[in-house]
This record gives structure tokens, C-alpha cells and sequence, in this order.
């Protein structure tokens, strides 16, 4: 489901986590200019500014699609979030960090309550395989690919993609 994501903010290396509070996204906005946008709302927010928003940091793409669907109740918008990294977690639980390609974002459903807004990760089933890219810790150790990584078998949710 997109546990976490990796990117750059004011050339300071990010590594966010949806259990963080106050864990922002950025989102691209019609300017072409980035924007950091608190992502979802965590079971523990109970503060004005997170009230009304749904509890969680995801939406189903298929749920979305259906006109009956409860974020059709919500002032919202498709958008983009820029991040060249994003964390997933096996049937086992373990984490894998994977790479999108340079002209590649993640699919988001901003919603707006009263000038307060609020980022989603669209979801949807994950692929067969996918293939994690290496760690830092082994990264020194394959500076121009030569270790292969096997792909991995990650739960039911993947974050959606798109391309610039």
C-alpha cells in the first residue's frame, strides 16, 4: 500500500512513513511547482484540522470509480506526486524500497474540506513481481548493477502510476 516514500525537499534527502505524524507528499501543482501536502489522516488525529478527513492514507482505484463510492462525497481532484522511491511490504511483512522511472509519478486523490487539504495514494492490485532496487547498506557493494535482486511477491495493494 505504500508504506513509504523517499525524495528530495530544499536538497535535504526525505525518507517518510504514512504512521508519521504530520507525514507530508509532494504533490505537483498546476504551476509545475511542488507542494507538500500532509498525507491521509492517522487513526490518532483528533485535531480540527484533521477533522472530516478519511481515516487512512489510501484510496482503492476501484472504489474511486464508482459513482456511489463515499470520496465522491468530497470536494477532490487527481494529482501527481513526485517521489522517485516508494516502500512496499512482501506477504511476509518485510519491507522493499522500488524506484520509479525519472518521467514516472504516483497517482493521488487530493481531497479539499474548507481550504484544508489532504493527499491519498491511488491504489490497485500490485503487479505479479516486482523487483525491489538494493538497500544503502549493499549499495557500495554494487556500483554498477553487478548483484542481481530477485523479485518479490508484495501484498494486495501497489500504488498507481502515471507519466509526465
Amino acid at each position: 500500500m505504500c508504506g513509504g516514500v523517499e525524495y528530495q525537499w530544499n536538497d535535504q534527502a526525505m525518507r517518510i512513513y504514512f504512521p508519521t505524524p504530520n507525514a507530508q507528499l509532494p504533490v505537483i501543482r498546476k504551476d509545475g511547482q511542488l507542494e507538500l501536502v500532509t498525507w491521509g489522516r492517522r487513526t490518532e488525529e483528533n485535531t480540527p484540522e484533521a477533522e472530516g478527513f478519511p481515516v487512512n492514507g489510501w484510496v482503492r482505484y476501484e472504489s474511486y470509480l464508482n459513482p456511489q463510492s463515499s470520496w465522491r462525497n468530497f470536494r477532490h481532484k487527481e494529482v501527481k506526486i513526485a517521489v522517485p522511491h516508494f516502500m512496499e511490504k512482501d506477504q511476509n511483512g518485510k519491507s522493499h524500497w522500488f524506484s520509479l522511472q525519472s518521467n514516472e509519478y504516483i497517482r493521488g486523490l487530493l481531497l479539499i474540506i474548507e481550504n484544508r487539504w489532504r493527499v491519498y495514494v491511488m491504489t490497485s492490485e500490485p503487479p505479479e513481481e516486482a523487483t525491489p532496487y538494493l538497500q544503502e547498506q549493499s549499495f557500495h557493494d554494487d556500483l554498477f548493477g553487478a548483484i542481481p535482486t530477485r523479485p518479490v511477491e508484495i501484498h494486495h495493494r501497489w500504488p498507481m502510476t502515471g507519466k509526465l
